[in-house]
């Protein structure tokens, strides 16, 4: 079922630990609400932080008592919301429109009206307004106000199905543990209730309970939640801690099927609660799905979810990690930049991880051939192998000790085969293990006074006097890999 949310961001979850935008937990908060736009829902956002952020932007770190200033500071501050809203929302193709509404607007019947229809038609084109007083031209709402009222009447105004205020705590608290529903609210309820705990914010619980009592009143429920939770606008969509989710009794979501679930009996899946699991599931008795398709593999004629076209499948293997830490550590740290708006916030950290295994494996598995590896000589633990194929010939041995020297003196690492096996086995055990050149003394200096040198990826082979060798070498492997 289509549900339609008012989603209300307080200023608290908008700035950080030292009262800076925090730009990081609006590209989450958008993720989250194009996640529910996705599954039809219609989200409208009323958001604080306007006179935080532009607080930050002017160096003001005392909430100003002054209300020129207040509005100065909404005023610089609604912009650089507005930018960072509008560039969250855009990387999931979401339109956004600045809504500024004030409590004139509720009571006047015509303004009131006008404001509705404006809001339908961003719903119907799938914008996300985002809303919040228009604090430049109001007077008593800043000297009193907060957004948690505003809320209350947009939900009221747009008939919602849920209000969710989302600050920095979990919800009402009693005696240290949130209390989990409240049907009516009484004077124990506000006997709970705290102010705000910053200087850059107003309202608290108190005003989110008078809120509650506005929404109430109309039928609307409404949650306090804590904004800082991952995933929690789907948390609250579904009544369950995200990693919980299942399909039965899962309602107002697209269930897409893979074609093997339709398949299993007796099932065991999520229960939409935490520490829960429902058993002995099966599709069609406990669940109907909307749709069932080949999900589990991707093929050619899938074609690209963006553009249509034919997908290209290729071979690829993992060769590194890239992790996103987010701003945990940096707010923890202190650590900030400062962005291109002149705004200070919190470094978004990451870590990276590359495993030299897989390096290794990747390169083997691209370059190999029917006798075995094939070193890229970028990688390749040494630029050449000098087997010697009589290795218990005494002057093929020295010759070979000999080149060794030279080679090894000319800067070049070599791997000496002086093993007493067959020529073949050694021939063998070059190829397999795939360095770039093979130098072989053998036939051919006892015939000639010549040296053989292979190329391993093309096996062509080239006969070289012995003063001819450090050249001949040095042009195969600045042909294979130029030398700096």
């Amino acid at each position: 079922m289509t549900q339609r949310i008012v989603v209300k961001i307080g200023a608290s979850i908008l700035t950080d630990a030292h009262s800076q935008p925090n730009e990081a937990r609006i590209i989450q908060l958008a993720e989250q609400v194009a996640a529910a736009m996705a599954r039809r829902h219609e989200v409208l956002v009323v958001s604080s932080g306007a006179i935080a952020w532009g607080m930050a932007r002017l160096g003001v770190h005392r909430r100003p008592k002054v209300l020129a200033t207040l509005q100065a500071c909404a005023a610089i501050g609604q912009g650089e919301l507005m930018r960072s809203y509008s560039h969250a929302f855009a990387k999931h193709r979401v339109p956004t429109a600045q809504v500024l509404l004030t409590q004139a607007d509720f009571t006047d019947r015509r303004r009131c009206q006008n404001a509705k229809h404006t809001l339908q038609e961003l719903l119907a084109r799938r914008a996300v307004p985002i809303i919040n007083e228009n604090d430049v031209v109001a007077v008593e709402e800043i000297a009193f106000g907060d957004n948690d009222k505003l809320s209350a009447y947009v939900a009221c105004l747009m008939q919602a199905t849920l209000l969710l205020l989302l600050s920095d705590v979990d919800g009402l608290l009693h005696e240290g543990r949130v209390v989990a529903r409240v049907d009516r609210l009484d004077h124990r309820h506000h006997a709970m209730a705290l102010g705000p705990s910053r200087e850059t914010t107003t309202g608290g619980m108190a005003s989110k309970l008078s809120a509650a009592r506005i929404v109430l009143e109309a039928g609307i429920p409404m949650v306090i939640a804590n904004g800082a939770t991952p995933g929690i606008l789907q948390e609250v969509l579904s009544g369950a801690p995200v990693g919980v989710t299942g399909p039965v009794k899962l309602n107002g979501v697209k269930l897409l099927v893979d074609q093997a679930v339709t398949a299993m009996v007796n099932a065991v899946t999520g229960a939409n609660k935490a520490d829960a699991h429902a058993i002995h599931v099966n599709p069609g008795r406990d669940f109907t799905p909307t749709v069932v398709a080949d999900l589990r593999y991707i093929t050619a004629q899938d074609g690209c979810p963006r553009c249509g076209k034919a997908l290209e499948r290729l071979s690829a293997i993992e060769v590194g990690h890239v992790f996103k830490l987010g701003t945990k550590y940096s707010q923890a740290l202190g650590a900030a930049v400062q962005g291109a708006s002149g705004a200070v916030a919190p470094m978004i950290m990451g870590c990276y991880g590359i495993g030299v295994n897989r390096i290794i494996a990747s390169a083997i598995e691209q370059h190999h051939d029917k006798d075995g590896l094939i070193w890229p000589p970028t990688i390749s633990p040494f630029d050449l192998v000098l087997s010697i194929l009589e290795a218990d010939n005494p002057a093929l041995l020295q010759l070979g000790t000999e080149l060794d020297q030279e080679l090894s003196g000319a800067g070049y690492e070599v791997l000496l085969d002086d093993r007493v096996q067959s020529p073949g086995s050694k021939l063998k055990d070059a190829d397999l293990i795939g360095i770039p050149l093979q130098v072989i003394v053998g036939k051919s200096w006892v015939q000639s006074t010549r040296l053989e040198v292979v190329e391993r990826a093309s096996k062509t082979r080239h006969q070289v006097e012995r003063s001819q060798l450090l050249a001949t070498i040095k042009t195969l492997l600045d042909k294979l890999f130029p030398r700096l």
